[in-house]
């Protein structure tokens, strides 16, 4: 299995209870435009390499990268980077708005953020890093933000910046050309200068647009375009690009120009977290000519092997790898804060307990390899298997933290000795440090607060839309946790309108995970459940999760809806056991925290609408859970058996983006493809999800048609007997030979050929294209009927075929090639 897939697999796997994965920046991308195995990702044609090839100098050290970043619980963390234009010499920066601003995913309210600048001195060498910047102001609608370059002492080398200067005249006409300037993510580290035309020009949301065929990517938004003279003539945004095609779009910088004038003299604000930006970038500039990584709290450190580098993701985290080795290992350790002081007997049950609790437990196998001893400190070794693939996790107690070592040994364990090696230098180290007991949490907005008694402790999330996580310190198989979910008065629904909905989810849900013989069954549910006099008609459902397959994965929840202003409090107690003692206990704590909860915004959910299912048995104000053992003892060992089926949510939208896959990247990374059919949306959720709608919306097409169409690479999980980098699946689609690196025998691996546009199954010849047939099938889903009914993506953009594989792949496929859009831009673009 290669690095490319599984790494940033289990990476993104771990940051659902971490948030501090580092792996996402992995530089898998050698410097320049191209992929590892030569692949092009940024056309050849329009990638320039050297100031020679420019009818200017010295403009790329006038264009800077931003990497801002927030905090999450204790660390912080990237939320993202893009570019930026030097304006003055004492360091005024223009960048885009939603380069330097995160918002929260409750109430869209920014949060509190930091900056890093990082300058080129040389367009072949990555940028310095050794600066930060303070905040002037910014603009939503106009999507711009001016910053200030402050100096770290120590680290940054200059003082003085070369600015460039922004027309104010809009004198740029079709078909000139053009330059772009920025860091996109698939440039690789260093700087990305792009050329191309002035193909078009448009007015969009108050401000003037130009539209390019120079490349313009993700990292690319606040950089800038320049005309053949040197002048700026826009910015850059890719949070617009691509949205109604594969042109790049630039903000005419006459259209901001005078926001600019208007605000660059403002004081500048400084930011809280400006102490530990600049920490961090100290610790990132030591960590780059140091073998040894070391952390201060929770203390531990590891040393890397000779050749490899170090990347720090946030603050206590970090990866290792071999730069431009593709099939070699990697380590990433990354960190858990927990709420008290754990020990390695709590692991197993702590970590099944998170994944059940954020519903992955299923999709999962977890397995307790054992303790392991690592430079005298004992902790756990767990395998963690998710899609056919496993991973070796090292958890160690450490202070308030899991500590959580991940290795990779490379494609067929290459890396083994070396990575074996680097994990015996690992090292931790309890502190005296006394870890502050919490057991009640006051919420804000909504307004709520919240006691659990003394076994429970709470840790802060610092998320509106999930503002703690309660654990039983008795108890390890029990969590608790609250939900806020908005709603407008629009779509307020009364309390049996909401029960009624979220139990035709649960009929829906077990449909479709019918064939994995798992199943969530309603104990008892009551649209008018009493907690207290003041909360006496809130929302309850007591259920469990049956998984047929994997009988561990069982668990038990019970929620507890309460209605409050534009909110739902959801409270929810999950408790990892078959046990229904330990349910039993967990639920009469539950129970009685929530009688004693404090809601003032609270709002009586009412009553009519659709009849809700009656529940077992009404609150009899006694305080005790109604919870029956035999109940549970029986309800735990039921399954169903039929067909899964998709429900998937569908939009119309603009015939623009027919055939294409859009990820909206303000809602998490929320994916959709758009049948180029009838042009509706399909939501794409867990690789399952996608994997079904690629191929339900697929349609049927012949050997001799489906060779017409050019191949395009992406990785592909599963064996590779070869060795090629072509999955076995992928070759049996293809029809190349998947025990034989060279099918043709002509020297060049099937891969290699593939990507340079030739055939693998017949030497010298050129791939068979039908420029005219495949234009049509740009954006369908086609399945080879002939075969075994293999699926494959006409990509849009380039009008190759991409095979779907297994869900992962289907998955990691839309990530790929999926078109970044903006909330405001979905809607625009949608029909309903």
């Amino acid at each position: 299995m290669k690095k490319s897939f599984l790494i940033p697999l289990f990476a993104g796997i771990l940051f659902l209870f971490t948030a501090q994965s580092s792996l996402a920046a992995l530089p898998f991308l050698e410097k320049g435009a191209k992929s590892v195995k030569g692949e092009k990702i940024v056309p050849e044609e329009s990638v320039v390499r050297s100031e020679t090839d420019l009818p200017f100098s010295s403009a790329h050290k006038s264009i800077v990268k931003v990497k801002a970043y927030i905090e999450y619980e204790d660390q912080l963390v990237n939320a993202g980077s893009g570019s930026g234009i030097i304006l003055s010499s004492d360091g005024l920066v223009l960048t885009n708005y939603h380069v330097v601003t995160s918002k929260d995913r409750f109430d869209d309210s920014e949060k509190p953020g930091a900056y890093r600048i990082c300058l080129t001195e040389e367009i072949v060498s990555e940028p310095e890093c050794g600066y930060y910047a303070r905040l002037i102001s910014k603009n939503k609608e106009l999507d711009m933000a001016l910053l200030k370059i402050f100096k770290i002492e120590g680290l940054s080398k200059q003082s003085v910046f070369q600015p460039v200067e922004l027309n104010n005249v809009d004198g740029a006409r079709v078909n000139d050309e053009v330059y772009a300037f920025g860091y996109p993510g698939i440039g690789g580290d260093t700087i990305t200068i792009t050329k191309g035309i002035i193909s078009g020009k448009a007015e969009k949301y108050g401000v003037n647009w130009m539209k390019t065929d120079a490349v313009v990517s993700f990292g690319s938004s606040g950089g800038a375009a320049f005309n053949k003279n040197g002048k700026v003539i826009g910015v850059t945004s890719a949070s617009y690009s691509d949205f109604a095609g594969s042109l790049g779009y630039i903000i005419s910088s006459a259209s901001i120009s005078g926001w600019v004038d208007a605000n660059k003299d403002l004081p500048v604000s400084a930011s809280g977290l400006e102490d530990r930006i600049i920490a961090l970038t100290k610790k990132e500039h030591l960590i780059k000519t140091s073998s040894r990584f070391e952390n201060d709290s929770p203390r531990y450190s590891i040393e890397k092997p000779e050749g490899w580098t170090f990347f720090l993701g946030a603050e206590k985290s970090i990866s290792m790898t071999k730069e431009g080795d593709e099939d070699g290992g990697a380590i990433e350790v990354v960190l858990m804060r927990m709420p008290y002081a754990a020990n390695k007997e709590d692991i197993m049950t702590i970590i099944k307990t998170f994944y059940a609790a954020s519903k992955m437990l299923g999709n999962m196998e977890i397995r307790d390899l054992g303790d392991v001893s690592i430079g005298g400190a004992w902790g756990k070794k767990l395998a963690l298997t998710i899609y056919d693939e496993t991973m070796n996790l090292f958890i160690f107690a450490v202070d308030d933290y899991l500590v959580i070592l991940t290795p990779y040994y490379g494609r067929n364990d290459k890396d083994k000795a070396v990575v074996d090696s680097a994990i015996n230098t690992f090292r931790t180290e309890n502190s005296s440090k006394i870890i502050p007991e919490i057991h009640t949490h006051v919420n804000d907005n909504p307004a709520f607060s919240i006691t659990f008694p003394d076994q429970w402790y709470i840790i802060r999330k610092g998320e509106k839309r999930n503002p703690f996580i309660a654990f039983n310190k008795e108890e390890k198989g029990s969590m608790i946790g609250i939900e806020v979910e908005k709603f407008s008065s629009a779509n307020s629904q009364t309390n049996d309108e909401y029960l009624a909905k979220k139990l035709k989810d649960i009929e829906k849900t077990n449909k479709y995970n019918e064939l994995d013989k798992i199943k969530v069954v309603v104990i008892e549910s009551n649209a008018h459940f009493k907690l207290n006099d003041k909360l006496s008609n809130v929302i309850m459902i007591k259920s469990v999760l049956v998984n047929e397959n994997k009988p561990d994965a069982n668990y038990y929840s019970e929620k507890y809806i309460i209605k409050s202003k534009a909110s739902y409090i959801v409270a929810e107690l999950v408790v990892l056991s078959s046990d229904s003692g330990a349910i039993s206990r967990a639920s009469s704590d539950f129970l009685s925290s929530m009688q004693k909860m404090e809601a003032p915004d609270y709002i009586d959910g009412g009553r009519g609408g659709t009849k809700s299912t009656a529940s077992k048995s009404e609150y009899d104000g006694t305080g005790e859970s109604s919870i029956k053992d035999e109940d549970t003892a029986k309800v735990l060992i039921k399954s169903g058996k039929n067909e899964k089926k998709i429900e998937a949510k569908k939009r119309k939208m603009n015939k623009k983006l027919k055939g294409k896959i859009i990820i909206k990247v303000q809602d998490n990374g929320e994916a959709y493809y758009v049948d180029p059919k009838d042009n509706t949306a399909y939501f794409l959720g867990r690789p399952d999800d996608a994997f079904k709608v690629m191929r339900e919306q697929g349609v049927g097409i012949s050997n001799k048609d489906l060779e017409k169409i050019p191949v395009g690479i992406s990785d592909t999980s599963g064996p590779d007997a070869d060795g090629d980098g072509l999955s076995d699946s992928f070759e049996d689609a293809l029809g190349t030979d998947k025990n034989k690196k060279d099918t043709d025998g002509d020297t060049y691996d099937d891969k290699i050929e593939i990507a340079g546009g030739y055939s693998p199954k017949v030497k010298n010849k050129k791939q068979v294209s039908d420029a005219n047939f495949s234009g049509d099938q740009k954006g369908k889903i086609v399945l080879q009927v002939e075969g075994k009914g293999e699926a494959w993506y006409i990509n849009p953009n380039d009008g190759k075929r991409y095979f779907l594989g297994r869900p992962a792949d289907a998955f990691r496929l839309m990530r790929s090639q999926g078109l970044g859009i903006s909330n405001g831009d979905f809607e625009k673009l949608a029909e309903d």
